[in-house]
């Protein structure tokens, strides 16, 4: 008797840790596409597009996986529902269950192929309720969730032909309705390309905004129709400060007294190294319109740049660029010196926009070395200076997120 009591024992020991030691079976997401429908010519016709008005389906007509549920983006590209009130998995859609399959005492998995031509496949059940074959409608409860401490859950993914959407095409995970826009589907060679009506409009606005933007002042760039400059919007490979290691001496338009009693102001900036001779660096991408003597300023290049701008430097003991050279931002051009009225080695640094001089503070921030914050209006015979916060492209990245952007 206590032979058999112990054999009794021992059987159920193994059979508990036979149970325990089982590998979870239910289906990890990379093999889901075996049980949805293949996305070729016969289902959908080569070069075809699907496109869904998610924007156009009514309320009552579509659900969120749970009632009430907080909705989260999983990086596998599924969606995954908990709710602590609603223990019913919902069809989307309305539509027909195509497969309802259990792997093994918790785990089912079930698919539902929509009307619409999406279809899901539903993780993470209990005790489904629908069978293969069956028509369901939007909202109707096909399984319970799976029990987590004091919520229920479930993971459901999305797909057209047999590939996966982005959960973020279809639900909006902070109100736990549909998205409010189109979905696009493009099928090529074999496989959908998804995107939203929101993003194509975005793209097509930033690409029309990219027209309009200066990202660099090389007179070879063209930008069409262009009445203003956004600084944030020069790319840092197409600026440079002209002196590193520099501090300004006189400030753009003091006034100044000659050795006769005259006075007049001063026409742009004096900057001063700690070393003499230092490297005099191009302000940015343009021509070399000339690099010679002229009277006051000594050894004096002058640079040409995009939308009638100029840039100048004086006082140069040598020249390393001839006129008619293209230069680039931070090209070094020449050395500081003393030529001309000049009492110490330093570079005068002038800034012109259509022959009339300009504060170079309107762009440089002399003590940082960096560009200002600002967008600088074009088009009258001074620049106007406009502070912003950021680039040309931002405000429509924040619309875009908002969801103002439609496709046209």
């Amino acid at each position: 008797m206590n032979k058999f009591l112990f054999f009794a024992i021992l059987a159920v020991v193994s059979l508990c840790s036979a149970n325990a030691l089982a590998p979870d079976t239910h289906f990890p997401i990379e093999e889901e596409t075996s049980f949805v429908l293949k996305a070729d010519s016969t289902v959908f016709g080569e070069d075809s597009v699907y496109t869904l008005a998610l924007d156009s389906i009514q309320e009552g007509h579509y659900s969120a996986p749970l009632h009430q549920a907080r909705l989260t983006y999983l990086t596998d590209g599924s969606m995954k529902a908990c709710s602590r009130s609603d223990k019913y998995v919902r069809a989307a859609f309305d539509g027909t269950i195509s497969m309802a399959d259990r792997h093994n005492k918790h785990k089912q998995t079930i698919v539902v192929n929509y009307d619409n031509g999406l279809q899901s496949v539903y993780r993470q059940l209990r005790q489904p309720q629908v069978h293969a074959g069956e028509r369901v409608k939007a909202g109707q409860a096909i399984a319970l969730a799976d029990k987590r401490k004091k919520e229920f859950a479930t993971v459901v993914s999305f797909y057209v032909g047999n590939e996966l959407l982005k959960p973020n095409h279809i639900f909006n995970a902070a109100t736990g309705k549909l998205q409010d826009e189109m979905l696009y589907c493009k099928l090529r060679r074999g496989k959908f390309i998804s995107t939203t009506a929101n993003y194509v409009g975005y793209a097509k606005a930033t690409a029309r905004m990219r027209q309009l933007m200066v990202t660099s002042l090389s007179p070879f760039q063209r930008p069409r129709n262009v009445s203003s400059m956004n600084l944030f919007d020069l790319s840092p490979l197409h600026w440079c400060y002209p002196l590193v290691n520099s501090y300004v001496t006189s400030p753009y338009n003091v006034e100044r007294e000659l050795t006769d009693s005259t006075t007049y102001n001063h026409t742009g900036v004096d900057i001063k190294t700690h070393i003499n001779q230092d490297s005099i660096h191009a302000a940015f991408d343009g021509i070399v319109e000339s690099a010679t003597m002229h009277e006051g300023y000594g050894n004096c290049a002058i640079l040409r740049h995009a939308m009638g701008l100029e840039t100048l430097y004086g006082h140069m003991t040598c020249f390393f660029v001839k006129a008619g050279d293209r230069v680039k931002a931070g090209q070094v051009i020449g050395l500081t010196g003393a030529t001309g009225h000049a009492t110490g080695d330093h570079l005068h640094f002038e800034v012109l926009y259509h022959g009339q001089r300009q504060d170079p503070a309107l762009f440089f921030n002399h003590k940082t070395h960096g560009l200002q914050p600002a967008k600088l209006l074009l088009g009258g015979p001074q620049l106007k200076s406009v502070a912003v916060k950021h680039g040309s492209l931002f405000p429509l990245y924040v619309d875009y997120k908002n969801h103002r952007w439609r496709n046209g």
